[in-house]
Order: structure tokens, then C-alpha cells, then sequence
């Protein structure tokens, strides 16, 4: 039996994710930048902050994907199939193809899906990885933007506050006042 890359190697993992895969993740940038190209003509201010988050997401997806990779590759990869050309077999953006698992390469001819488990099956498992990576992305993206935004507030509030050397008038008071 193959045993799976040990989870101290992750780094390593990480670094062959980001060696192979990167290629799709530009894909997604450059599709954005084209699908966003609309807004140059009719919102030419929502143009760079479309862009800017949608790339922000892609980066924090492919940090996301290569710590998933070094996962998959130390609990599924040699546990639950063995593909000889193993390089990097997880990405988020498409499951475990026949031809990954039936390729042959060195001193083993095919590689095999161990324990009766099937292509469907081990899709499933990819399935669950993909998900994951993609909720993580997108929590992870929306604590930093909801933490940018709160920065943001308090940098445009505390300018106002040191001018007038004094809190803000709280107007509904005033109003109520006379």
C-alpha cells in the first residue's frame, strides 16, 4: 500500500499548489477584469473596486486551495486512491478526472481507488474538500471586508473629531432642544 504524504509536509504540498495551480486562478482574474470591462462604459467608478475585491477573493481562494491540497494529499491521496504522476491531484475548480487515477508513469502502470471505493465516491470526498476551500475563501473574504470597512469608519470619523477638538453635536438633541 502507498502511504500519503506526511502533514508535516504541507508546505511542500502548498508550494506544488502553487506551482501547478496558479494558471487557473489567473484564468479567474482575467476573466473578471474581461467580464467587468462592461462597467468601464456605464460605471467607470465601480470598474477598480469590482475588480479589486474579485481579485482579492481569488487570492485568498488560493491560499485557501493550497492548504486543501496539503490536506487532501496527506488523508485522501495513498488512504483512499493512489495516481502515479502525483504532482498536485486537488484543485477547487474540478473533481478527480478517470484519466488522473488511470494514467500510468515510472514503475507503476495504472494507479487504483483502494478499498472498494468508487470514481463517484471519491468525487464526493473531492466534493466536501471544494466546498470547504470555497466557504473558507468567502468567510475569510468577508471578515476582511467587513474589517476594512470598520478601519475605513474610524479613519473618516477620528479626522473630525481632533478638528473640532470636541465629540460631534448630536443633532436630534438640538432639535428637540427648541
Amino acid at each position: 500500500m502507498i502511504e500519503s504524504y506526511p502533514i508535516w509536509a504541507a508546505p511542500i504540498e502548498m508550494y506544488f499548489y502553487a506551482l501547478f495551480n496558479w494558471a487557473w486562478h489567473l484564468g479567474a482574474i482575467l476573466a473578471v477584469v474581461i467580464f467587468a470591462l462592461p462597467l468601464l462604459l456605464y460605471r467607470r467608478r465601480m470598474y477598480a473596486p469590482v475588480v479589486r475585491k474579485a481579485v482579492l477573493f481569488i487570492v485568498i481562494l488560493f491560499l485557501a486551495g493550497a492548504t486543501m491540497n496539503a490536506l487532501w494529499s496527506s488523508f485522501v491521496w495513498g488512504n483512499l486512491y493512489f495516481s502515479t504522476d502525483y504532482v498536485v491531484d486537488f484543485s477547487p475548480f474540478h473533481p478527480i478526472a478517470p484519466w488522473v487515477i488511470a494514467s500510468g508513469f515510472g514503475q507503476y502502470q495504472s494507479g487504483w481507488i483502494n478499498n472498494g471505493w468508487t470514481l463517484g465516491q471519491l468525487n464526493c470526498v473531492w466534493l466536501l474538500y471544494a466546498l470547504t476551500t470555497w466557504c473558507i475563501a468567502a468567510a475569510t473574504y468577508l471578515r476582511i471586508c467587513r474589517w476594512a470597512e470598520r478601519r475605513n469608519d474610524k479613519k473618516a470619523v477620528e479626522p473630525d473629531v481632533a478638528q473640532c477638538g470636541a465629540p460631534p453635536v448630536n443633532d436630534t438633541v438640538r432639535d428637540h432642544e427648541t
